[in-house]
């Protein structure tokens, strides 16, 4: 009787319930590895030590940081990073976990962070934000990260602070071409990011949130995480009622991925607006991961929203 109940307390020890924000879903504890692999990263910060950084990344990874256009490929992260870091000496980088949740081979990471550095001039800045990373799951059964995506919690004084200019050899990118067999999903897509548009258009905060599940997590740009339907609906209602006017907006996506009742969307957004008094374009991208409900209809579950900096 003992043994069994050791072997159960070890099963109970190798499979975890995730619910940090109210959806428990059964998965094998990839928590720990991906705390381990974050503990490197952060001590790379510190000491400057790129590669270990870039051997972290899938070598088809991409990378949507804050402001800087998006990066796909090894070579062009690693242009990045070693820019970034010869900018900064860090004094601590930490990252907290919030959810992880397994899908197909891919381990979707949700979190926080905080760094502290000084620049090349001495001026110190302290940041915060959050993050949504996707690892994809080795043959050996190592993790390895496919996306990284992440943004601040408030507004960056100085931008272009934050922007590396990546060479042109590196800097163009593609994803691999959708499969036949996905068009319907495509279809799908194309008609939810039309529908879309015309929310953010009409500056419809309500349409926008009918989006979003129930429990959904939305992490916009320069604000804190929106948890639950209710959050999310104040939010985009207060968003969408500054006095702006858009002219033109195209949302669309790069590349998306099928995994069972879920689908993971590499959207990217374009919009040209004015006010009475100013005008501008802004464009970003970033992660979406789209949830089947009972109806067969398609619901945001998951969505981080990265803007770039145009000069």
């Amino acid at each position: 009787m003992k043994i069994l109940k050791a072997v159960f307390c070890l099963t109970l020890l190798f499979f975890v319930d995730i619910s940090v924000f109210g959806q428990s879903k059964k998965i094998v504890n990839y928590t720990s590895k991906i705390e381990e692999k974050n503990k490197q990263i952060a001590q790379a910060f510190i000491d400057k030590e790129v590669e270990i950084i870039i051997n972290l990344f899938d070598k088809d990874a991409i990378c949507m940081p804050e402001f800087q256009p998006s990066m796909k490929g090894t070579k062009a992260i690693n242009e990045y990073y070693l820019e970034i870091l010869k900018r900064r000496q860090t004094a601590f980088f930490n990252k907290t976990i919030l959810e992880t949740m397994q899908l197909k081979n891919n381990i979707v990471e949700i979190g926080t962070f905080s760094t502290a550095y000084q620049n090349i001039e001495g001026q110190k800045t302290t940041l915060n934000g959050k993050y949504l990373n996707i690892w994809i799951l080795q043959p050996n059964g190592d993790l390895k990260l496919k996306a990284e995506s992440f943004g601040y919690l408030h507004n960056i004084n100085n931008p272009s602070s934050h922007l590396v200019k990546v060479s042109k050899e590196h800097s163009t990118y593609q994803f691999p071409q959708q499969l036949n067999t996905a068009k319907d999903l495509a279809f799908d897509l194309m008609a939810l990011n039309t529908l879309m548009e015309k929310s953010v258009q009409t500056r419809d905060g309500n349409l926008r949130a009918d989006f979003f599940t129930d429990d959904a997590i939305f992490m916009p740009f320069a604000d804190s995480s929106k948890v639950g339907i209710k959050s999310i609906r104040t939010h985009l209602i207060d968003y969408n009622s500054y006095p702006v006017k858009i002219d033109t907006i195209n949302i669309y996506n790069e590349y998306f991925e099928e995994c069972d009742d879920y689908v993971i969307e590499y959207p990217r957004f374009y919009v040209k607006w004015h006010t009475s008094d100013n005008s501008g374009v802004g464009s970003g991208k970033g992660i979406r991961i789209w949830k089947r409900e009972k109806n067969c209809s398609m619901k945001l579950y998951r969505e981080i929203g990265i803007h770039d900096h145009i000069e």
